[in-house]
């Protein structure tokens, strides 16, 4: 179910769902969060599109419901998991999801990268020149403001006078006979965020979840065509950049398996 606006109503509704779903005795819970999240210790430490999480105690919420250990993963990385788990031979590769927000994932010898802070892959929060909107994570530009479904809402509405308009107006306006303006320009800040990270990682492979399918065939070629012009890489070979399907229960089905059932063996490999 679609994460609900405050802590009751969360908790609430996760009452309901466990009840429905009549599982006993479950080895674990896996739980994916957006922003920045320690899984260490289970704690959002910012969430810029769900303030309140960054308040209450994720964890102690699903253990009192299920009776079972509870492990919190970022969701870019769980996306990133199930990648992994779906083309084991891909070799390594950037994941970007479009949503709500912007987030990533480097994966690096079958293995999404973990950096010192739990920071890593924040590209939706990458300021953009020019760009003056106030981002949730308290900083102004952020990419997420110009591509996030709901800031493309917001744009549509700048662009025509209507805001009574929705994500299928902008999936509409998308696949008209042109892109319309506003959309060109929110697709224009992403590619050089991406190239960034390809350019300094040394990776060649991208892979796009999210929303950016929901825009249509034209607006997904702009985009795939500008990161390959961006990409340092590709004066020299092929950039690859594909489209996928979120697969967010395959990848905390892969990270349920390294944390809880065998964590000795996911700690060590």
């Amino acid at each position: 179910f679609r994460t609900p606006g405050s802590e009751a109503t969360g908790r609430q509704r996760l009452r309901q769902h466990a009840a429905a779903l009549s599982i006993r005795r479950p080895w674990g819970v896996m739980v994916s969060g957006p922003g920045l999240v320690d899984e260490g210790t289970g704690k959002i430490l910012v969430c810029p599109n769900l303030h309140w999480c960054e308040r209450a105690d994720l964890p102690a919420a699903f253990h009192e419901v299920f009776r079972a250990p509870v492990r919190l993963i970022q969701e870019s990385r769980a996306l990133a998991l199930a990648e992994v788990g779906t083309r084991v031979s891909a070799g390594d590769f950037l994941l970007v999801d479009f949503g709500d927000g912007v987030g990533g994932s480097i994966v690096v010898g079958q293995r999404p990268y973990e950096g010192n802070v739990p920071a890593t892959g924040e590209i939706g929060h990458t300021p953009i020149a020019g760009n003056g909107r106030q981002c949730g994570c308290g900083n102004r530009g952020c990419l997420e403001t110009l591509i996030a479904e709901p800031w493309l809402v917001r744009s549509l509405a700048e662009a025509t006078g209507d805001n009574e308009g929705t994500f299928a107006h902008v999936c509409r306006a998308a696949l008209g006979p042109e892109l319309p303006q506003f959309l060109v320009e929110a697709l224009a800040a992403a590619p050089g965020c991406i190239a960034g990270i390809l350019n300094v990682c040394g990776l060649k492979r991208v892979v796009l979840s999210g929303i950016i399918r929901d825009l249509g065939p034209r607006a997904a070629d702009h985009l795939i065509a500008a990161i390959r012009r961006a990409a340092m890489w590709s004066r020299f070979d092929t950039v690859e950049v594909e489209l996928v399907q979120r697969r967010r229960a395959r990848g905390l089905t892969i990270a349920g398996i390294q944390r809880v059932i065998m964590p000795t063996d996911w700690a060590a490999t």
